[in-house]
């Protein structure tokens, strides 16, 4: 079961005349997802021709806008490309985190790019664990330097969803260990896309220490939760190919870019042998925890707290 709730973001303004005929999606990358990502997309935008290309290919795209071409980034070296390329035509970045788009844009002063950010909204994440427990529980954050800037932000979520939270930060030169030691009287670790973190040479250790601590971790991606997490929020591919139709499509009609964000039509992924060992028993229902989920969502828009 796939959910989506259609909070309208602050709308940045791109004006062009016409309607756009071609989608280029720049990518490097030929996995399997990607594949099958692109394969969606062709189907979702069937009324329009959509064109695949390298980027080392951008080099040859006009920087000039044309009223026409929209392009679709997958990853960061793609958009990072056609950002030195200074091109005028709308963009839209998917397959990277919020964090990395942020830091590959700081400069760009241009307002013709937007992204569907590839982690999930932490207030979602945190709607899951209430959704998943159902009563009140410790949640740990761990933040590095480059994932700072998100602390206000957490603390503010947690409040709104009456979650006890503990953010320690996290200095790269330390043992990943130490940092674990410090959070393993709390219930559950928020793991926040962060490469200083969470990255090849660290994610086994954390899944394994979390669970020596029995400390459940939420993980920000489908394959975190098949290594070991708990469960996540998670957008399919096809979603991802259907939310960007609406975007495209919402962007003809009024020739505006909304503001990069998460993505909003999303499922949850759930590791059932591990919410057995944490004796997690709200788990055999997916479509009944997307419910409550969206449920705390409207609850929260019905009182004029949700901030976007």
């Amino acid at each position: 079961m796939t959910c989506t709730l259609m909070i309208y973001a602050s709308i940045a303004s791109v004006v062009h005349a016409q309607n756009i005929e071609a989608v280029t999606v720049v990518t490097d990358q030929q996995s399997g997802a990607i594949l099958k990502f692109v394969n969606g997309l062709k189907s979702s935008l069937h009324k329009h021709k959509v064109n695949v290309i390298n980027s080392k290919a951008a080099t040859s795209i006009s920087k000039s806008a044309d009223n026409r071409a929209f392009y679709i980034t997958v990853g960061g070296d793609p958009l990072a490309a056609l950002i030195s390329r200074k091109v005028s035509s709308p963009i839209l970045a998917t397959f990277i985190s919020e964090s990395a788009y942020r830091t590959i844009t700081k400069d760009r002063h241009g307002r013709n790019i937007t992204a569907i950010f590839s982690d999930p909204d932490p207030d979602y994440q945190m709607k899951l664990i209430k959704s998943l427990y159902k009563k009140p529980v410790k949640v740990a954050v761990l933040l590095s330097e480059a994932t700072q800037e998100k602390r206000q932000s957490l603390e503010h979520l947690a409040t709104k969803n009456e979650l006890d939270l503990k953010i320690v930060n996290y200095n790269s030169a330390d043992n990943i260990y130490k940092a674990l030691n410090r959070i393993s009287n709390t219930d559950i670790l928020l793991a926040i896309p962060d490469d200083k973190i969470y990255n090849h040479d660290s994610i086994r250790t954390i899944i394994l220490t979390t669970y020596r601590h029995n400390q459940a971790l939420i993980g920000f991606s489908s394959g975190m939760v098949k290594a070991g997490a708990l469960a996540t929020i998670a957008a399919e591919l096809e979603d991802m190919a259907d939310e960007i139709k609406i975007l495209i499509n919402n962007y003809n009609t009024n020739k505006r870019l909304p503001s990069a964000r998460y993505f909003r039509y999303f499922t949850v992924k759930i590791n059932q042998h591990v919410a057995r060992s944490f004796n997690v028993r709200n788990t055999n229902s997916v479509p009944e925890i997307i419910a409550s989920i969206a449920e705390q969502m409207l609850t929260h828009l019905d009182t004029g707290t949700i901030k976007k």
